[in-house]
């Protein structure tokens, strides 16, 4: 059951940052609107609307959101080539 209302836009569509698309394709993956997210995360629903028009997140927020849905941010070394 989907908790709100569906994206009126395609996340493919939108013009953001490569990581917050990624992000809004695990929260639609996980079958529940931005505005629940926003309540579980503690992170402003009109901040995260702005990720989705090219505004950049913090780190600390970003962060908040992945944790909200299950998921954490990592930093791996790059394999070499």
């Amino acid at each position: 059951m989907r908790l709100g209302r569906k994206r009126t836009i395609e996340v493919d569509d939108l013009r953001c940052d490569p990581l917050v698309k990624e992000l809004l394709h695990l929260i639609d993956g996980k079958d529940v609107a931005v505005k629940y997210v926003a309540k579980l995360s503690g992170v402003g629903f009109r901040t995260i609307l702005r990720w989705q028009t090219n505004n950049i997140p913090n780190l600390y927020n970003f962060r908040a959101v992945l944790q909200s849905i299950g998921y954490d941010l990592e930093i791996k070394k790059k394999e070499d080539d």
